[in-house]
């Protein structure tokens, strides 16, 4: 299947060999060991989420991001992206994710357990030689992208390699969707499939998208599991409520403005002018796409 789409969307050009890549990294063509022997250098930290739990950050040497840069605006960027993934895409956001599901009668969110963590450096080894790559260019490409046998977190690479390897899940989670009537997307791991009516049988189309998703490569996230939510609750999306209208929860609302009479008052606050300033522009972001067309 992975390679009937990447025919699809006219990816399996051949004749694509290691000068071509070298052309377009920057290296001389008659030097195209330096590219094979490039040392791959990454820091590994951890930042904490915002609520519990951290993430682990995998960052690039200097010289490695620079190449990564490279291979993301002169090859990654220049390949079609399935629109259901929302996520690390240009003039898109959160916003547009939910503006998709707004008004229907039941929401379902997954949260893909270590998204990046899980994507092997097979899959992404697959995906360039498919895009016509040579055995040699395709083995450097897979070596300058991926780090420890997975998809870094942290190279600039990842998040638009993490759309494109995971065309297959999109394609197959999309097709499942609209045959049962509803609305799919992704935002990098958070998945959302929403319908105008009650579905019938829930438990079956839930069985298939944990099949679909084993399948794939990935797990559900234990903490999170699978949340359904019907319109007469508070129905949620990456962050922001989509009942209606997408709109920031009104408890943050109501938090920030609490937080601006205090800085406006000199009182105590938990968060400093710069940072609630950034959050008021979050908030007019929401506001003013809102009503955009969908």
């Amino acid at each position: 299947m992975f390679l009937k789409l990447l025919e699809f969307i006219g990816l399996t050009k051949n004749g694509k060999k290691l000068k071509d890549l070298c052309r377009l990294l920057g290296f001389d063509e008659t030097d195209v060991d330096k590219i094979l022997n490039f040392q791959i250098e990454y820091s590994t930290f951890k930042l904490p989420k915002k609520k519990n739990g951290y993430r682990i950050i995998e960052a690039p040497s200097k010289k490695l991001k620079s190449l990564q840069k490279k291979i993301l605006e002169k090859i990654l960027n220049k390949i079609y992206t399935y629109s259901v993934a929302t996520a690390y895409q240009k003039n898109r956001s959160i916003v547009d994710n939910a503006k998709m599901h707004i008004k229907q009668s039941i929401i379902i969110n997954i949260d893909l357990q270590d998204f990046f963590g899980s994507i092997p450096k097979k899959k992404i080894e697959q995906f360039f030689k498919h895009c016509g790559w040579s055995n040699k260019a395709t083995e450097c490409l897979t070596r300058l992208c991926v780090y420890d046998n997975h998809l870094p977190q942290g190279a600039p690479t990842s998040p638009a390699l993490s759309n494109l390897v995971n065309f297959s899940l999109d394609y197959r989670l999309d097709k499942l969707t609209k045959k049962w009537g509803g609305i799919y997307t992704r935002y990098s791991d958070d998945l959302t499939f929403s319908f105008k009516n009650e579905i019938t049988n829930s438990h079956k189309f839930k069985n298939i998208i944990k099949s679909i998703l084993k399948h794939e490569g990935y797990k559900i996230q234990l903490k999170k599991r699978v949340r359904i939510r019907r319109k007469h609750q508070q129905q949620i999306i990456t962050g922001l409520v989509v009942n209606d209208k997408v709109n920031v929860p009104r408890s943050i609302r109501r938090r920030l403005r609490a937080i601006e009479h205090h800085i406006s008052n000199n009182l105590p606050a938990t968060l400093t002018k710069t940072q609630l300033d950034g959050y008021k522009s979050f908030l007019a972001m929401v506001n003013n796409n809102q009503n955009s067309n969908r």
